[in-house]
């Protein structure tokens, strides 16, 4: 029992930390002037609006479904680069109130592209906030404003973006296997990733996703790997709520999670019972530590703007979550509209294909070492994104066109549980026999 409550205590340690720290980038990046802030996000306005639209669909042409599948989020940039003008500055506010704040100027009627324009040129004041979230990408992005306009840093975040998917897929190559990581490039390609660098609010989740993957590989090997899992899934689930403007954020908890159990399963002798501990233990760890990471932002501004943030922010939940009674969402629609952007005709054929292929091979290379019971945990990581759809079928029916993208864990864990019962060494020893047949042939 002192065991737990231990853990439970350098949990609750950890968390506060990470409030603190979080509470103190934002600061610094709010105490830096704002002037040439202002001067390249004008420069941004261009992009925004030689794009057009709110929602900016690059490929396939607007007209065509797979478009969904690549629709950059320029209506929630304006927002997020709105955000970063710190126009509470001109009226005065406190650091403090800024920070929490997240002040702009919204022109309800116009959009937020517009309001950005007219913010920037006719230096409209602030006349809204946007108190639920953290917009802990105000920490990174306010810093690069003053080097860079939005262009730029789009260009930087492609490097960066591809800089850590290629490392995620060596990482796991080499630690779990080509199949895998090939299972594991096909999965998040089909999120749409091209286009992910291109918008700032998918960044985020993305990069918090590809470095917890390089992360938990990295640390598998150390002797204290399994004590310091928990607080992995603590850091990841709050820093994703910190980043994120509830996109895709699920897929932090089970791409990793995967990861997790293939590395067990394949370098341990794990029993189904622990890796169903491992599933639920790790699940609620970071289910909590996202949670509460918006609740404590909830309590952080109510203190400090003194009103009551916290009754608003429950309310727009409960209105995501479709359970505010005004309307309701049919939950098995929602599900396949998110499901038919991921599985579209074109995957849903490849997939076919795969299995077939697949088929063929197992009855040749089928590994009879592992259990049928390693389905089990990785197809309760797989369901996971329906779930999501099914607590939160409000926000995942209007933005289905991001939301779609936690399918990434669905597919992975599907390939995953297949790959694991084809038998490598199969392989290895028929082109061992063929090339020793070639041999003596000549």
């Amino acid at each position: 029992m002192k065991k737990y409550i231990k853990g439970i205590s350098k949990g609750i340690i950890l968390f506060i930390i990470l409030i603190i720290i979080f509470f103190t980038m934002l600061t610094i990046s709010y105490s830096l002037p704002n002037y040439k802030i202002r001067e390249n996000v004008k420069d941004s306005l261009i992009v925004l609006e030689n794009e057009q639209g709110f929602y900016y669909r690059p490929f396939f042409g607007s007209d065509n479904k797979l478009a969904d599948s690549v629709t950059m989020d320029n209506y929630t940039d304006s927002i997020i680069l709105s955000t970063a003008l710190d126009l509470g500055e001109n009226k005065g506010e406190n650091i403090l109130k800024r920070v929490v704040s997240n002040y702009r100027y919204d022109d309800g009627e116009i959009g937020p592209i517009e309001s950005l324009e007219k913010a920037v040129i006719n230096e409209e004041e602030i006349n809204t906030e946007y108190t639920r979230y953290w917009f802990g990408i105000e920490a990174f992005l306010r810093p690069m404003l003053i080097f860079f306009n939005y262009q730029t840093i789009r260009y930087i975040n492609v490097f960066v973006i591809f800089g850590l998917f290629f490392a995620a897929i060596y990482k796991i190559a080499k630690k779990i296997g080509i199949k895998y990581a090939v299972a594991f490039g096909v999965s998040i390609m089909l999120i749409g990733f091209i286009i992910v660098p291109m918008s700032l609010q998918y960044m985020p989740v993305a990069s918090i996703m590809l470095i917890s993957v390089i992360a938990i590989i990295s640390l598998y090997d150390k002797k204290y790997f399994s004590k310091i899992l928990p607080y992995i899934f603590i850091c990841i689930g709050a820093i994703t709520a910190f980043m994120d403007l509830l996109t895709y954020p699920i897929i932090t908890l089970g791409i990793p999670l995967i990861i997790v159990m293939l590395l067990k399963m394949k370098y341990e002798k794990i029993t189904l019972k622990e890796c169903i501990i491992i599933f639920l233990k790790m699940s609620i760890i970071w289910a909590v530590s996202y949670g509460m990471t918006y609740f404590v932002k909830w309590v952080i501004s109510s203190i400090i703007l003194n009103k009551n943030v916290i009754t608003d922010a429950i309310n727009q939940f409960l209105f995501r979550a479709d359970a505010s009674g005004n309307n309701e969402t049919n939950k098995i629609e929602v599900i396949g509209k998110n499901f038919s952007i991921y599985f579209n005709n074109i995957v849903l054929t490849m997939l076919v294909v795969y299995l077939i292929i697949y088929a063929l091979n197992l009855i040749k290379h089928i590994d009879k070492t592992k259990s049928k019971k390693c389905i089990i945990p990785l197809a309760l990581i797989s369901i996971l994104p329906y779930v999501w759809y099914i607590v939160l079928s409000n926000h995942s029916d209007i933005h289905s066109w991001m939301a779609y993208k936690i399918q990434a864990v669905t597919l992975f864990g599907i390939l995953s549980t297949t790959l694991i019962y084809i038998n490598d060494e199969s392989y290895k020893n028929k082109k061992i026999d063929k090339e020793k047949r070639q041999v003596r042939e000549k």
